[in-house]
């Protein structure tokens, strides 16, 4: 838990952004009460990078997706879907154009 809070405080001081409790809770992927945070936040402070890789080793903190993460995803799936028909469409539009075409223009 601890070392979740630490790894994700290191990346975003990396990005040049500084840890807050808000930042810290929207990356967890599980939920870590209010006062642990804090609490890690607190015995971080001030500390630099090469002190916070003393504290953990250079691991990837386990970040959750956003949560609405399914939600588009299933939204791409039937956007794909739909220009799949709409290309499908298309095509059949352009045969039967081009047919209408070579049967009307013939002598």
């Amino acid at each position: 838990m601890e070392k979740d809070i630490i790894l994700i405080a290191k990346q975003l001081i990396k990005q040049g952004k500084n840890p807050t409790v808000a930042t810290i809770k929207g990356k967890l992927s599980t939920p870590i009460a209010m006062p642990i945070i804090i609490k890690v936040l607190q015995k971080i402070s001030g500390l630099s990078i090469e002190q916070l890789d003393d504290l953990v080793p250079n691991e990837k903190p386990r970040l959750t997706q956003p949560k609405h993460h399914k939600a588009l995803q299933h939204q791409i799936n039937e956007m794909n879907l739909e220009l799949t028909q709409i290309k499908s469409e298309l095509s059949s539009l352009k045969t039967q154009f081009n047919q209408y075409i070579k049967d009307n223009n013939q002598p």
